[in-house]
């Protein structure tokens, strides 16, 4: 694969973690069996605040969206004070890849439902995915996301094609990656594993209901 790395701004060498995201998804887009054990409410305990995933099958009432299958789950991430008010909420509909050993989660995000992952501005994106590496074990989730500094150095070793994100723009946000196939042989090698630190990592708990 040939390495765009070369095209990047300098601005990118300094980019912060996160905003890695991807017009393609790992593979089709379908539910499956792989989804169902995510489904529920997940915590995580973090500074004074709690960060808080849940995963859900959509209703009658969940928004349509461009995607070919309207059963995808409904993964909704946002952070609660202690005193129970909720916000930065993103709703976005998710579905799992399994390949390798390994299972990975493609969140979807439309342009028209406004605020991207990265922070919000209009851009000429139809689409978003953003992928997320994770282990599940009983009531216990480990999930990672994909780190930008990471992806760009993969990108200097020629493993993947990026570009800064927004294209063209002399202070990009995040780092726009080929998806689809040649990403999920990457994540899916010896060296996928490296786009995922542990830093990158949040390690969430089950919520039971009472």
């Amino acid at each position: 694969m040939r390495s765009r790395s070369k095209l990047l701004p300098v601005a990118l060498l300094g980019l912060l973690s996160g905003c890695v995201g991807s017009d393609k998804p790992l593979s089709d887009p379908a539910p499956s069996d792989a989804d169902k054990p995510l489904y529920g409410r997940w915590q995580a305990g973090r500074g004074d605040d709690h960060e808080l995933v849940e995963f859900a099958p959509p209703t009658d009432a969940t928004p349509k969206t461009a995607l070919p299958d309207q059963r995808l789950m409904v993964m909704s991430r946002y952070k609660r004070t202690k005193d129970g008010r909720t916000y930065a909420r993103t709703d976005r509909r998710a579905f799992v890849t399994t390949a390798g050993g390994k299972s990975f989660l493609n969140a979807y995000t439309e342009k028209s439902k406004g605020a991207m992952p990265c922070p919000a501005r209009e851009f000429d994106i139809p689409a978003w995915f953003e992928f997320n590496s994770y282990k599940l074990d009983g009531d216990t989730l480990d999930l990672w996301t994909m780190d930008g500094d990471a992806t760009l150095r993969a990108a200097r070793g020629g493993l993947l094609c990026v570009e800064g994100w927004p294209k063209d723009d002399p202070n990009p946000l995040g780092v726009w990656v080929e998806g689809g196939r040649p990403l999920l042989d990457f994540l899916t090698g010896k060296d996928g594993g490296t786009v995922f630190p542990d830093s990158a990592k949040v390690r969430f708990t089950r919520v039971k209901d009472r």
